[in-house]
């Protein structure tokens, strides 16, 4: 059996040879020697499927055919496939050659128990040879990550581009080139230390409403040449329209000065479409007009409001309910209602002693930004009173908690393909001059604008929705709430003829593409193409256009070869040799055939003077 290492990493060439055209040609040449009537399997870490070739002139073309492969895996489950194929040979010798530059990643010691179970199920036995075409000191800088600072994110928001470039081995200066849609938006050179790693940012003022793709490029990388591009997309959607509800008008205003500060909606820099409105007009209001609905401080609904709100979450809507002094607890706890909300209400609670707040999961999308900006941030609110909650309904869990345990802050995901999310603020967002406040949120700028403004996005979606993948990982790509996925178009790296999807089947019109759709989006099974995706479809106010990337996997770029004990401890001690070159591994070939070969008669040899010396 041959197997090849397809992974990107045998990309890396030396004097203008890649590490798979070398593992070809030293196949080609080991082909020459075996002995006529020979059967072999070919098999390569993209896709070990083991099939005997019953003459030599195809065992050729297999191997020439064979191309690297973004999603190719470690060579484990090849060489267990190897090991079946061969169990079911009649042949006497059996023997693996494994093609591979053995960087860091070509074999997993995971699946270390498995190989040696495999290879011990041979029936008489089978030999493994390592050709290892890898180069001892290897060179290249590569892009190893390059992300949005959000990758879906409202109108006019400020986006920022982090990436990050490390050296392995090449000690240069690289310029690294930012494009966004083709255009460029920036280069940086960048002084790179062998072993380390260097930073940079690309800022992204203020964009406008659309689907972005961005790639990155260093323009004098080094051995591989996928790495030295990464590729991203960025969504950016119309201004989040909310709707804000309260029994008094003052209780809203809090909310609506904070999402939408009065200058920046004059100078149509908003991110955040506010509309106040008393909640007696809330059934006058079509809610599905709507991103996200507010209740601030709103005492009651009869059963038809919770119903409705109930409907506009399930189709993927955002519910925000705030407490505050007027709600009453029978209300929200009604079984309508209880249907909804993520908590059930008890009193109002108010401590000895002033708390704060805590995120028991900092990387939640409501408190991650803050948190990294300061952990202390949420610890820093004065917080007096409270209303007092316990977690209830299914899919319910905390976000923010107080300082003495108690909920501050939960959330509930309801529905199916298009989920939508509920989340209580269990102190006030509003401010009644008459009373004194729960809490300095309404103080505390700093703290009070952003926590609102990723609470909103939350609630709205933009958090959910990954357009940036690595290859091997299946895409989903969503619709707005209002669009239905219909016919749709999917535009490949490979092709600016886009391949015809329909909705019922998922099936390509003159492509084999792997890609489906449903009432909950579009689904690309496991993309392996590297580069920037586009989906085009439905009509009129139904016309959408999604974006996705595909990129490598980072450990690819990784050219560090595995040591002695890693790869004995993945096939076994013994059960293996290693070789660079055909003359290598002939020397290697003919020590371990002439030990398979005598084994037998030693062992004879043994029993009989075991025998001899019993007798005597």
């Amino acid at each position: 059996a041959m197997v090849f290492d397809t992974s990107l990493s045998m990309e890396y060439q030396v004097q203008g040879k890649s590490r798979l055209e070398e593992a070809k040609a030293i196949a080609k040449e080991l082909i020459k020697e075996f002995p006529d009537g020979s059967e072999a399997l070919v098999l390569d870490s993209a896709e070990p499927t083991a099939r005997f070739f019953p003459e030599l002139s195809l065992v050729r073309q297999r191997i020439d055919s064979l191309r690297l492969r973004p999603r190719a895996g470690s060579l484990n489950q090849a060489i267990i496939e190897a090991c079946r194929g061969l169990s079911e040979s009649d042949r006497t010798r059996k023997e693996i050659y494994v093609f591979t530059d053995l960087a860091t990643g070509s074999f997993s010691v995971e699946g270390a128990t498995e190989i040696k179970a495999a290879l011990e199920s041979v029936k008489g036995g089978v030999a493994v040879y390592l050709l290892n075409v890898g180069v001892a000191e290897s060179k290249n800088v590569f892009i190893s990550a390059a992300a949005p600072s959000a990758e879906v994110l409202p109108a006019n928001s400020d986006a920022l581009v982090r990436v990050t470039v490390e050296d392995a081995g090449q000690g240069e200066d690289v310029l690294l080139e930012f494009l966004l849609d083709g255009e460029t938006r920036g280069t940086q050179q960048l002084a790179v230390e062998k072993g380390k790693a260097a930073r940079a940012e690309f800022p992204l003022p203020r964009l406008k409403p659309g689907a972005y793709q961005g790639r990155l490029v260093l323009r004098n990388g080094g051995g591989l040449k996928f790495d030295d591009e990464r590729f991203l997309a960025i969504e950016v959607r119309p201004e989040t329209r909310v709707l804000i509800v309260s029994d008094v008008e003052r209780d809203s205003e809090l909310l609506e000065n904070a999402l939408a500060p009065e200058l920046l909606t004059q100078q149509q820099r908003s991110r955040h479409k506010c509309e106040r409105i008393l909640s007696s007009r809330l059934g006058d209001k079509r809610l599905a007009d709507y991103d996200v609905i507010c209740l601030v401080n709103v005492q009651d609904l009869v059963p038809g409001r919770w119903s409705d709100l109930g409907s506009f979450v399930m189709s993927g809507g955002g519910l925000g309910v705030f407490l505050g002094n007027r709600v009453q607890q029978d209300n929200y706890n009604q079984e309508v209602a209880q249907n909804l909300l993520p908590v059930k209400l008890d009193k109002v609670a108010t401590p000895k002693q002033p708390v704060g707040m805590q995120a028991p999961m900092p990387s939640h999308p409501v408190v991650k930004k803050i948190h990294e900006w300061d952990p202390a941030a949420l610890g820093q609110v004065v917080v007096e009173r409270y209303v007092r909650t316990e977690l209830s309904g299914k899919n319910a869990r905390r976000v923010i908690d107080f300082s003495d345990g108690s909920i501050a802050l939960a959330e509930r995901t309801l529905g199916g393909t298009r989920p939508g999310r509920v989340v209580v603020c269990t102190t006030p967002v509003h401010f009644d001059p008459r009373a004194k406040d729960w809490n300095d949120l309404r103080q505390f700028d700093v703290l009070f604008v952003p926590l609102m403004d990723n609470l909103i996005n939350y609630l709205a979606g933009h958090a959910e929705q990954q357009l940036n993948y690595q290859v091997g990982q299946d895409v989903l790509i969503r619709p707005d709430r209002s669009q239905k996925i219909g016919p749709y178009l999917l535009y490949s790296p490979d092709s600016e003829e886009p391949t015809r999807h329909t909705a019922d089947t998922g099936k390509a019109t003159g492509s084999t593409s792997d890609a489906a759709s449903s009432d909950g989006g579009v689904v690309v099974v496991a993309p392996e193409l590297l580069g920037n995706y586009r989906i085009a479809g439905g009509q009129g106010d139904q016309a959408f256009q999604k974006v996705f990337s595909v990129n490598p996997i980072p450990a690819e770029s990784r050219l560090d070869p595995m040591s002695a004990t890693e790869l004995a401890a993945v096939l076994g001690e013994g059960n293996y040799a290693v070789a660079r070159t055909t003359d290598e591994l002939r020397e290697a070939m003919g020590d371990v055939r002439i030990g398979r070969e005598l084994y037998p008669w030693l062992m004879l040899l043994l029993v009989l003077i075991f025998a001899v010396e019993h007798v005597l």
